[in-house]
Formats: structure tokens, C-alpha cells, sequence
């Protein structure tokens, strides 16, 4: 059933075919020259060309009827026999001429071009004047012309004025005709921007005015130099503006007011016989088409070859805005990873330091736990015995008592063992010269009081009876604020280790940079390696009084601290170990000085690369000067080394702002 509408489809577009092809046929007779079907206009030849490339060659045969109607109509004589059969052979000849010259051209057309539309390209378009100018106005001229000539219609001298009269009209049949009825047909979007309907009408107006004034009219002869090629500018207009559908149609246009009006013996071309006219008008025409065809497809392939371009700038645009995503998304991930590494890095150092902490921290607590214990023995002993010396002694006697403590409260001072001694020596003399006995016991217990100077206003009360309770209840009361004081300098001690600790062992999750002070990380750092430093490594400090800057305090006390544990391996945990900061032009400069063996000038240049590294098998990772200089990097600041055997020095160089 489907199969049976198509056929009949296609049966009424054969019909219609035909049907317009002998219409215009005969409207192009009207110019004919004898025997009356050679004219230099005919629209069939642009007609059935564009039916074939835009249907397909199933439309043949109604080119044929065409073309058969069409011709034997010119010179259908029905007087004999003879002259029918003259006619219809020569009309038969002439109709395959005409099928074979559109069916080979559309061939060869879709063959080269891969379209039926072949006007969106320059090379496309030269291929279509090509064939359709030298090989299919040719098919249809050999045809057509030397049936005349053979059937008697034509004598053989007039061959070529016929043949050159022929080509002309099939060729500007052609190329007035089949680029309208292509781009009209097909239907799509023209490749031009949105222009407003006043512009389409100003140049359809424009476009008439000024052909019918080149052709003449309206205006005097004396007065006019008729000029075709005025309506040039206006046709580029069209194809800069209006697109291939407009251009072509204009050109249509055209061509049809100037043969009209050379026809009616007026126009530029007037005054010769009405064939040479013609043959002369499209002479002139033919050269419009082909080059505004060809201005038409440079400037759809301009157009083209820009929106590619825009879309490929969107696709790499797009291509550029995914790729930036991930490298950002990448580049957060490296910096978590980085995070992570260090806060790794910083974990690994705080696990060798653990020891040493522990032991930083168990010494101030097992002080605390020693001080107590005195403190608790003497107050308990004091609340015994201190009422009842206080009643056994005068008022004067309780004074100098009181005075006593006093004084031993204020002269604390920490002695050397040859300065105890020395002290001793002398606090024995005085009381011995003063009849005391015992002399050697009060000294020592003097001495641990506190009371190093004279004594002379004390020795009325250590002459008392009750001496020994006196300088017992005295000590006790003296031991008593001295371990009072050594459990406050434990408690700073610890309280430093464990801030220390914290602030070492802190992450910062929101990674932003924040004012600090150098000098604090390094002393943090120095802190957590106090109890490898003590044993073998004299550590100094030299710290200039700089200002607070912009920084990322976790990441650099990481800094500080994989300097200074290489600094002490470097050592073997003896030697001289130098910290000096200081500012300098516009960084603040921190350099760590150690005694060790020195770092060999051919591996200088690579110990910061990662993975390097000269220690032996678990003993490194490699990883922990490539760390180092990346958070310097990360802070815009440097790093360098000057090392030779005994001195090795690493500098870093931190901006100010």
C-alpha cells in the first residue's frame, strides 16, 4: 500500500514535470529562431537540472515528454506522412538529448560534489559551471542541432550560428534557473544573520529601481548612459546580507526584466536583430551568476570556517574550564597530600623524641613528688614542736627568730658545691669565736638555710639553751619554701614540655597563613630535643629582635625540626650546635650551624630532591629535606647550604611580607 502511494507520488511529479517543462518551453519559443525551437532564453534546461539533483533520475521520462511536446511542437507538420515522421524523429532525438544532457550533468555534479545542493562551496560551485556549462549544454546542443540539421529543418551551414545560439540559451538557463530553484528548495536555514524585514524590502526596491534604470527607462537617452553593471553593488549587498536564496532569486529577476526589456527592442543590448540582442544579453548575464556564486560559497565557507572556530574555541574553552577543574581539584588533593605528609613527617620525628620527652617529663614530676614528700615531713614536724619553742623563747628571743627566716628566705641563691664550702668555713669561725659548740653541724645547716653572710646579730639566739630546736624548727620552715619553689620550676618545666608538645603536634586543618614570631617555632622545637641536646651538643642561640610575620607556624616548626635532627645525626649527638636569626633586606633569616662531618660537594646539589638520601636502609626516607623545601617554596621564601668538613650551614631565607 505504501509502495503503490509512492508510485503514484512519483507518477504526478513526472506528470508535473513535463507539465512546466512545455510551459516554459513555449514561453522560451516566443524568442525562437527557425525552425522555431532555438532560443537564447530557455528555463527548461535550468529546471529539469534541478528536478534530477534534487529528486533524483526517476523523473526522467517526464523530461522526455517535455522536451518531446516542447520541440515537436515548433515544427509539427501534419500535411504527409513524411513531415510526421520528420518531426516525430527529430523530436525524439531532441527529447534524449535533453534527458541524457540533465541526467549526466546531475551525475557528474553529485559524483564530484557529494550534494545536490552544490553552492555552499567554491570548489563545488566552478565543478557545477563546469559540467553544466561545457558538458551538458553541449550533450543537449549536439542533440538538438544535428537532429535539425539531419530531419531538413536546419541547413548545415547555419550549424554553428545555431549551436553557439543553443549553448547559450541552455547554459543561462542553467545557471539562472537551477541555483533559485535549489536553495528555494531546499529548505533549510540560510547561514546568514537575522536581518529585519524593512532591509529585505529596501533591497528588493532598490534592487528594481536600479535595473529598470540601467536598462534605460523612464529617463531620456540623452540624459542616461545605461549601465548593467550598476546593480553589481546591489546583488553583493545581497550576499553579504540576505543570503544564497535572495542573491539567487534577484538574479533571476534580473535576468528576466532585461530580456524582457530587450525584447521589447529598448535597454543597452536594443538595436540589433532580436537573436544577436539575446545571444549578446546573456553573453553579458552569464558572467553575474558565476561570480556571485562563487563570492556567494567564499563567503559561506568564511562563515563556516568562523562558527567552527567559535565552536571550537567553546570546546576548548569547555575542554580548558574541565582541565582547570581538575588540575584545581588535583592541586587541592596534592596540597591534603602534602598535609598529610608533613603532619606524617612531624608524627615520625615526634615518635624518635618520645624517650626523651618522657624523660623531660617524668624529671620535673619525680621533683614534684620528692618536694612534696619534704614539704609534708617538715609541716609536720613544725606543727609539733614550733608552739612550744615559741613558748620557751623571750619576745626578743622570737624575734630575732622571725628575722632569722627572713633572712634566710631572701639570700636563696644557687652556690656551687667550692662556694658552699668556702661559706661554710667562715659561718664555723664565727660561731666558734663566739664560744658556740657544734660549730660544724650549724654551719652545714646554716648554709642549707640560706644564711650565707654575717651572723652577728643572730648569735645572742643560737647562745640560747634551746639552739638546736631553734635552727631545727628554722630549717624546716626553710626547706618547706624552697620545695615550694622547686615545685613551681618543675611545674614551669613541664608545663613548657607540654606546650611544646601541643604546639608541635597541632594540625591545621584550615591551612591559612597567620602572623607568628620565628623565633617561638624554633624554641618549640628546641624544647622537644632538650634531652638529646644535653648529652654531647652545646646549643646556642642568637636571636635578633624581628618582627611577626605572615606565615604557616605548623608547617615551619616541621622546618625546624628536620634541621636540627639532621643537624644532630650529622654530629653523631656531639658537638656545636649554632641557631642565629636574624633580618636581613626584606627576609628574616634563620641559619643552623653544626659541627659534623659535612655534606660531600658533589651530592650538594641533590639533597633536596626527594627520595634522596645518604643515611643507611631504615634509617630515612629521603623525604624530609624535599619537605623542607617545599613549605619554604609554599612561603615564597629559599633555602641553600654552604658545607664544608666541620661547619655545615643551612640558610633559609623567609620574606617579611
Amino acid at each position: 500500500m505504501k509502495n503503490g502511494k509512492v508510485n503514484l507520488f512519483r507518477f504526478f511529479e513526472i506528470i508535473l514535470l513535463a507539465i512546466i517543462y512545455f510551459s516554459t518551453a513555449k514561453l522560451g519559443q516566443l524568442l525562437a529562431i527557425p525552425p522555431g525551437n532555438v532560443t537564447p532564453v530557455w528555463l527548461p534546461s535550468g529546471i529539469i537540472l534541478a528536478a534530477i539533483l534534487w529528486r533524483g533520475y526517476y523523473l526522467w521520462p517526464g523530461i522526455f515528454m517535455g522536451a518531446f511536446l516542447g520541440n515537436i511542437w515548433a515544427y509539427f507538420d501534419p500535411s504527409s506522412w513524411v513531415n510526421i515522421s520528420t518531426a516525430l524523429f527529430a523530436g525524439t532525438l531532441n527529447s534524449i538529448g535533453e534527458v541524457l544532457s540533465a541526467i549526466v550533468t546531475a551525475y557528474l555534479i553529485k559524483r564530484a560534489c557529494g550534494t545536490y545542493n552544490p553552492f555552499s562551496q567554491v570548489n563545488h560551485v566552478i565543478k557545477f559551471v563546469f559540467y553544466s556549462l561545457l558538458v551538458g549544454t553541449t550533450i543537449s546542443a549536439i542533440f538538438g542541432v544535428t537532429t535539425l540539421c539531419l530531419a531538413g529543418f536546419l541547413p548545415w551551414e547555419l550549424y554553428g550560428y545555431v549551436f553557439f545560439t543553443w549553448l547559450t540559451g541552455n547554459g543561462t538557463g542553467v545557471l539562472m534557473v537551477t541555483p533559485a530553484l535549489l536553495t528555494l528548495l531546499d529548505n533549510q536555514r540560510d547561514e546568514t544573520q537575522n536581518v529585519k524585514l524593512i532591509e529585505i524590502i529596501a533591497f528588493w526596491f532598490i534592487l528594481t529601481l536600479i535595473t529598470l534604470l540601467s536598462l534605460g527607462l523612464w529617463i531620456p537617452p540623452e540624459y542616461v548612459h545605461p549601465s548593467l553593471f550598476m546593480i553589481a553593488p546591489i546583488l553583493i549587498w545581497s550576499v553579504l546580507r540576505l543570503g544564497q536564496m535572495v542573491t539567487f532569486l534577484a538574479i533571476l529577476i534580473v535576468s528576466a526584466l532585461t530580456v524582457t526589456v530587450t525584447a521589447l527592442g529598448t535597454g543597452p543590448f536594443s538595436g540589433k536583430a532580436l537573436n544577436i540582442s539575446l545571444i549578446e544579453l546573456q553573453s553579458f548575464l552569464v558572467v553575474l551568476p558565476i561570480t556571485l556564486m562563487i563570492l556567494s560559497a567564499t563567503f559561506r565557507e568564511r562563515q563556516r570556517a568562523g562558527q567552527k572556530l567559535q565552536e571550537l574555541n567553546e570546546q576548548l574553552e569547555r575542554r580548558v574550564t574541565k582541565r582547570t577543574q581538575e588540575l584545581s581539584q588535583a592541586l587541592e588533593n596534592l596540597k591534603a597530600t602534602q598535609q598529610e605528609l608533613v603532619q606524617s613527617e612531624k608524627m615520625a620525628a615526634l615518635g624518635q623524641l618520645v624517650a626523651g620527652i618522657a624523660h623531660e617529663i617524668n624529671t620535673p614530676l619525680g621533683a614534684i613528688r620528692a618536694s612534696i614528700g619534704n614539704i609534708v615531713d617538715g609541716l609536720n614536724e613544725s606543727v609539733q614542736k614550733l608552739p612550744q619553742l615559741l613558748q620557751k623563747l623571750s619576745l626578743e628571743q622570737q624575734h630575732d627568730f622571725f628575722r632569722l627566716l627572713e633572712t634566710a628566705l631572701k639570700n636563696n641563691k644557687n652556690l656551687t658545691s667550692r662556694e658552699e664550702r668556702k661559706i661554710r668555713r667562715k659561718l664555723g669561725g664565727q660561731l666558734e669565736e663566739n664560744g658556740i659548740e657544734n660549730v660544724d653541724e650549724m654551719a652545714d645547716t646554716l648554709v642549707d638555710m640560706g644564711i650565707y653572710g654575717e651572723i652577728d646579730s643572730f648569735v645572742s639566739l643560737f647562745q640560747s639553751q634551746h639552739n638546736p630546736l631553734i635552727l631545727q624548727m628554722a630549717y624546716h620552715l626553710t626547706m618547706q619554701q624552697i620545695h615550694s619553689q622547686n615545685i613551681l620550676t618543675a611545674v614551669e618545666r613541664a608545663s613548657k614540655v607540654v606546650f611544646a608538645l601541643k604546639s608541635y603536634a597541632r594540625y591545621d586543618s584550615e591551612n591559612e597563613m597567620v602572623k607568628a614570631k620565628i623565633t617561638d617555632g624554633i624554641e618549640v622545637v628546641l624544647t622537644l630535643y632538650y634531652n638529646q641536646l644535653k648529652h654531647g651538643i652545646e646549643a646556642t642561640t642568637h636571636y635578633q629582635d624581628i618582627p611577626e610575620i605572615l606565615c604557616y607556624p605548623d608547617e615551619l616548626n616541621q622546618v625546624w625540626t628536620n634541621l636540627l635532627h639532621n643537624a644532630i645525626q650529622a654530629m653523631d649527638n656531639k658537638g656545636n650546635l649554632n641557631i642565629t636569626v636574624t633580618e636581613q633586606d626584606h627576609h628574616i633569616l634563620v641559619q643552623i650551624t653544626d659541627s659534623g662531618e659535612g655534606i660531600p660537594a658533589e651530592i650538594q646539589t641533590r639533597i633536596f630532591e626527594p627520595f634522596f638520601t645518604t643515611k643507611l636502609a631504615g634509617e630515612g626516607s629521603g623525604l624530609g629535606l624535599d619537605i623542607v623545601k617545599k613549605i619554604i617554596d609554599k612561603h615564597h621564601g629559599k633555602i641553600d647550604v654552604e658545607s664544608q668538613p666541620g661547619k655545615t650551614t643551612f640558610r633559609v631565607y623567609l620574606p617579611k611580607q
